[in-house]
């Protein structure tokens, strides 16, 4: 068995997306709603924080500077506080249904037993291997856009590595190198075609609404482009809210592809190695033929 093709890869992604919503759901709830009141935190922080610089400088507008200034910096600090704290736990809890999903949709592709209640311990070396990789690709854009591009292919499925098959730090990221040697060419034109579809069908997805905002206020005499501009004003944040559902699906959607890629390259390495362990790289004994004496080597391990 070879690699798939990319709209093969595609085709199944949607099925292994669309086909376990309710188990994906039931996975990464918790973590899910807990990262929206977060961001709900964050945005209400903000605006109280708005809100109350206003009031303090309303009401100290007779008062002395240094006065106005001592308040306005206790509030600061406070916003500063708050901010942080919800920026913690807004990274927190969507990493840990990121990886829910991400777990869950791997142990039904691989079907394999993967623990998916641990998803909170690998905040932090999910994170770590995620920004080790982003430097790395970082790094090569600094040098030129081709150690870019190489490093890219080498260390896509990096996180899945460390999430899947529990590979650490360094190791998760020799692991997804290997998944593309020799087949570095077929491993980029893949990658580089599902991003390219994907990204087609997300800019349709933005600009949906957007146009249609264009074209409501656009429309008609000024009485009714006024209505029409009322109403698309209405609809921005049901609108918000449903594109933000769409974003999350969308990722979803993206990572069940690259999931099947993953197990795809994982069964297909090392001469079609089931395992798809780059470790396993034993050889039977050959018997060498020298003159007329065969001599059986012992299993030499690389």
């Amino acid at each position: 068995m070879g690699l798939k093709g990319t709209l093969t890869l595609i085709k199944e992604g949607w099925h292994l997306f669309y086909n376990n919503l309710g188990v994906i759901w039931k996975q990464s709830q918790f973590s899910f709603w807990m990262s929206i009141v977060s961001t709900i935190v964050l945005a209400g922080s903000i605006v109280a924080w708005a809100v109350a610089h206003l009031v303090i400088t309303a009401a100290n507008s007779g008062a002395t500077t240094a006065t106005s200034s001592s308040g306005i910096s206790v509030l600061n600090v406070i916003f500063v506080l708050l901010s942080l704290a919800a920026v913690v736990a807004t990274i927190i809890f969507t990493m840990s249904y990121s990886i829910a999903f991400t777990k869950t949709l791997g142990q039904i592709q691989g079907k394999v037993d993967i623990n998916t209640k641990d998803k909170y311990k690998l905040v932090l070396p999910v994170l770590g291997v995620s920004l080790l990789t982003g430097l790395i690709v970082c790094g090569g854009f600094i040098l030129l856009i081709v150690p870019a591009i190489i490093f890219w292919v080498w260390f896509a499925f990096s996180t899945f590595a460390r999430m899947i098959d529990e590979k650490k730090g360094l190791e998760a990221l020799r692991y997804s190198r290997s998944l593309s040697k020799g087949r570095f060419w077929k491993v980029l034109g893949r990658l580089l075609l599902i991003n390219i579809i994907l990204g087609i069908i997300y800019i349709i997805m933005y600009l949906g609404p957007q146009l249609l905002a264009a074209l409501l206020s656009s429309m008609g005499n000024d009485s009714s482009a006024k209505t029409a501009l009322l109403l698309a004003l209405l609809l921005t944040i049901p609108v918000g809210i449903i594109f933000t559902i769409l974003q999350i699906l969308f990722a979803i959607f993206m990572v069940a592809i690259l999931i099947v890629f993953y197990f795809n390259l994982k069964e297909t390495m090392n001469g079609n190695n089931p395992a798809g362990n780059p470790l396993n790289t034993e050889v039977s004994p050959v018997p060498i033929t020298l003159d007329t004496t065969t001599i059986a080597t012992d299993t030499v391990t690389h």
